[in-house]
């Protein structure tokens, strides 16, 4: 069965790096080209493999990826490289 905290855990990995980029505004450094954003709501997609559907009987087999959608900057720069597949 998936354990919940693996979840959490896939959880807690995205929003402070969210909020931790967001407030970097009220440090010293400035982030070129930064500008304030909101930080989106988390989306969530759950998969079972092998299947067509959804198998509720087998919850154990979900698959699941969570995702933050960031502000354009931190691609161009690069800030959230190494963060995925983890």
């Amino acid at each position: 069965m998936m354990k919940i905290a693996t979840i959490r855990q896939s959880i807690n990995l995205l929003y402070p790096v969210a909020y931790a980029i967001k407030m970097s505004k009220k440090g010293d450094y400035k982030i070129p080209d930064y500008f304030d954003f909101v930080v989106p709501p988390l989306e969530g997609f759950w998969w079972q493999e092998g299947i067509e559907g959804v198998d509720y009987s087998n919850k154990q087999n979900f698959k699941f990826h969570f995702v933050n959608t960031y502000a354009g900057f931190c691609y161009k720069r690069k800030y959230l490289s190494g963060l995925s597949s983890r």
